[in-house]
């Protein structure tokens, strides 16, 4: 499953009401009850609004580049994670009567 990542944080509200879409329409997709992999970079306001304010728009543009990086980062050790999981679980439960199918 790939991951999604939102800039998230600045509004709360806004995130959760994206968060919601985001998972209103994967359900449209794919209608097995699952949720999609997310990660959200919750980001400072406060010091969006001061760059804003301070119209630093190069330090700005450097700054939301370095949280893209983040959720890149984030992604890259989430599908990591991912699949060291399911080899783990695999090995580890696949002997027990528990959770034979």
């Amino acid at each position: 499953m790939k991951t999604a990542g939102i800039i998230g944080g600045i509004g709360p509200e806004s995130t959760a009401e994206y968060y919601r879409l985001i998972i209103s329409s994967y359900r449209e997709q794919k209608k097995d009850g699952s949720y999609p992999c997310l990660i959200i970079n919750s980001i400072d306001l406060k010091k969006i609004v001061g760059l804003v304010e301070a119209d630093d728009l190069n330090e700005l543009s450097e700054h939301l580049v370095r949280e893209i990086y983040k959720l890149q980062r984030a992604a890259q050790l989430s599908e990591c994670w991912q699949r060291t999981s399911r080899m783990w679980f695999s090995k580890r439960f696949n002997g027990s009567p528990r959770f034979r199918r």
